[in-house]
């Protein structure tokens, strides 16, 4: 059986020998010379006396040595020794040499789980200590790397300076960052060529160890070119978690009054593939609280959705949480494994009014005109009911459209549009442009408008004429080919030949409001001229006519929606806008392209530079719970990867191959507690083991305190029963004699 024997402190082993020379030196000085003056009477009490004279001698010898051996035994516990069996013996042996420990410390979001009530990280620290203390300051250095989103070392350089390391690492806390196994391995790789300045010029011998719960989605380490050893300690506890993330909001910027759609992203990720879990999720917008249930499939992820309808304009935060989880379908009951993933929040705008642009070359006020229809679409209760209503008039109508149907109006020539996606006329350009007998459009403001998709604009397009159709394909040609819009025009001319819309995606969010009876005041109605097109492979085809022509179909384009009708709907040559069914589908379309860019989403810790949580801007006021939010306000939420906490198996651990020469993966440590300990128990040896002795050199010397206490309160006895003959052996001082 291989073994060694280290020490932490051997520089103790000089304050034993200063410790022992203490009760040596005070036996010595008791046994001084002395004259004696022997007095008849007592000559033979003293006879007597040197009977007995031997044995007492003996226990004075054997007090003397009892003495010493506790003061040795607590010197030798202040060294701290070790006892290696096994591999670390052998390892241990090696270090006859100078070595150079590398040792990684994973202190990544997913470690933050609780095992027993302690944190898988306080655990993972607490080994990292043992270890450091366990080194020979006198021929190791060791170096600390903290593996997270940016791995780092603990100190600058190697050391050996083992207080200094505990130190350190003492004040070192886990973080909500995701973890780059990757980027610690190459930091340890390059830390494999430090050349100690007072050990020659070639590299330390380099052993490396890594703390961590091996997290699959960390990836596998890759041992290629590693200058040493990889030894791997898994510490890991039940996995199963649900987790929300990316919250969402539809259309993205919502209209008081109007109905938005709030959703997140429920995942729940297990070991066992069957598993179902019963989760119940919350979301809060001020007052506004609604709650839902979901079954959820082990490793998948479902979309839950709220609808709301906001009260006042502004800057708000929707807070999702999850209220109950656990629960699988037969009712048992279960934890969550990571607390950071279980409310999520998100902050977006609310806005008063909706900002359409109509581009038009016709008269608004022509009832022969599609124009005239679309106004009173777009603004109903205000222009409806006056026909002779001017531009002018529905250019003051602003106040009025926000109060019975939350857009704002505005009207301009096709010639004028370039000058307002430039920015030029306004403090800021359209929100959303509706392009209705438009005819042609030149270069510069095809591409001026394929910018503005790109960045959050949404675009209704009307092909109603042949220029319209010359515009639709240039534009396509223009903005990244043909895939820029989702029809594509077919010849360049409109056909004139009746056809009957005949199909609709209903279910589709934006044709829900004519579900059931509704559905007749769409379907049926005819299109006399109409402009063939085929559907590019991403499109989402809202309506067909009876030859399967598309006649709307929608697409993203960058941030933004492109919607293009291929027909023309002036009244003479369509039945569509004269029937009640087209305001709400105007205004369905127009809800849907919601101007601006989508919400941005929630910042990761690492990106952030910030834990997982809401930071309040330091100048708004109120509480954390308010329905408006100041600019500054943010919500950090964890990286999805840290949410998935099943661990690395043991096959992808154990061939990770093409090892460079000296790597190799090392045994997995016993550090497993709860459900997954197959790992660790299938690759622990029973003689690999390291003891700590002090503990047991303070129990032994504690021991021989007594008993050499016994011993000095039994010799003590003996010399009170013969003290009152016993000094009468007097030592002679010169002057005289004196009493003892």
């Amino acid at each position: 059986m291989l073994a060694a024997l280290t020490w932490t402190f051997p520089w103790w082993g000089l304050a034993a020998a200063a410790a022992v020379a203490l009760p040596v030196a005070a036996h010595l000085w008791s046994l001084r010379v002395r004259r004696e003056i022997v007095l008849p009477t007592l000559r033979f009490l003293l006879a007597a006396e040197a009977q007995t004279q031997s044995p007492r001698r003996l226990r004075h010898w054997l007090l003397l040595m009892l003495r010493c051996g506790v003061l040795l035994l607590i010197v030798a516990a202040l060294t701290q020794p070790v006892w290696h069996r096994g591999a670390r013996a052998l390892a241990q042996g090696d270090q006859s040499h100078n070595r150079h420990h590398i040792l990684i410390l994973d202190r990544s979001a997913s470690m933050t789980r609780a095992a027993r009530g302690v944190m898988l990280f306080e655990r993972a620290r607490a080994n990292l200590l043992d270890k450091v203390q366990q080194l020979d300051p006198s021929r190791d250095v060791t170096s600390v790397v903290l593996l997270d989103a940016r791995p780092r070392l603990l100190l600058p350089e190697p050391t050996a300076n083992i207080a200094l390391l505990a130190d350190q690492l003492q004040s070192v806390g886990p973080t909500h960052y995701r973890g780059d196994l990757s980027q610690a391995l190459a930091l340890a790789q390059r830390l494999g060529t430090w050349v100690h300045p007072d050990h020659g010029p070639e590299p330390m011998p380099a052993s490396i160890t890594l703390l961590s719960d091996m997290q699959a989605t960390q990836g596998r380490p890759t041992l290629q070119s590693l200058p040493g050893r990889l030894e791997v300690e898994r510490f890991a506890t039940a996995y199963d978690n649900i987790a929300l993330h990316q919250p969402r909001i539809e259309p993205s910027q919502p209209i008081v009054g109007q109905s938005a759609s709030l959703s997140v992203g429920v995942s729940f990720f297990s070991a066992d593939h069957e598993a179902q879990r019963q989760v119940s999720v919350s979301a809060r917008v001020g007052q506004h609280h609604v709650r839902q249930t979901a079954m959820l499939q082990a490793n998948t992820t479902t979309t839950i959705n709220v609808d709301y309808i906001p009260a006042q304009t502004g800057r708000a935060l929707v807070r999702w949480r999850i209220e109950e989880s656990g629960t699988t379908a037969g009712g048992d009951s279960h934890s969550d494994a990571l607390p950071l993933d279980d409310e999520v929040g998100l902050f977006f705008e609310i806005a008063a009014k909706r900002s359409v642009t109509l581009v038009t070359q016709s008269d608004p006020n022509d009832i022969t005109s599609a124009a005239y229809y679309m106004v009173r679409a777009l603004t109903p209760g205000v222009l409806g009911a006056r026909p002779d209503a001017t531009a002018d008039a529905m250019a003051n109508a602003g106040a009025d459209a926000q109060d019975h149907a939350g857009v704002a109006l505005d009207l301009i020539n096709p010639i004028a549009l370039s000058d307002r996606l430039l920015g030029r006329q306004g403090a800021r350009g359209p929100g959303i442009i509706v392009l209705l007998e438009a005819g042609q459009l030149d270069a510069m403001t095809l591409e001026l408008l394929g910018q503005w998709i790109e960045a959050g604009g949404g675009l209704l397009w009307v092909i109603d004429s042949d220029a319209a159709m010359a515009a639709l394909s240039q534009f396509a040609s223009t903005n990244q080919g043909a895939n820029a819009s989702p029809l594509i025009p077919r010849g360049q001319r409109m056909t004139r030949s009746p056809q009957a819309l005949s199909h609709a995606a209903f279910k589709d969010a934006l044709l829900k409001p004519f579900e059931g009876p509704a559905r007749s005041t769409l379907l049926g109605n005819t299109l006399s001229r109409w402009a063939p097109a085929t559907a590019t492979p991403d499109a989402m085809i809202l309506l067909m006519l009876a030859n399967d022509q598309p006649l709307l179909a929608m697409r993203w384009h960058g941030a933004g929606r492109l919607a293009v009708l291929a027909g023309d709907l002036a009244p003479g040559q369509s039945t569509l806008v004269t029937q009640p069914s087209f305001v709400p589908l105007v205004h369905q379309l127009v809800r849907v392209m919601a101007p601006g860019p989508p919400t941005p989403p929630n910042s990761h810790p690492e990106q952030a530079g910030r834990e997982v949580g809401l930071y309040r801007d330091t100048t708004s006021s109120g509480s954390s719970d308010r329905a408006s939010a100041g600019a500054g306000d943010m919500w950090v939420e964890l990286h999805p990867d840290e949410s998935d906490l099943r661990p690395l198996d043991e096959a992808s651990l154990n061939t990770t191959s093409n090892a460079g020469a000296g790597a190799s993966v090392g045994s997995v440590a016993g550090a497993d507690v709860g459900a997954n300990t197959s790992m660790s128990n299938a690759s622990r040896t029973p003689s690999d083991r390291s003891i700590a002795l002090w503990p047991w050199l303070l129990a032994l010397a504690i021991a021989l305190a007594f008993v050499e206490q016994s011993l000095a309160e039994s010799m003590s006895r003996d010399a009170q029963q013969t003290s009152a003959w016993r000094h009468w052996a007097l030592p002679w001082k010169g002057r005289g004699p004196q009493r003892g």
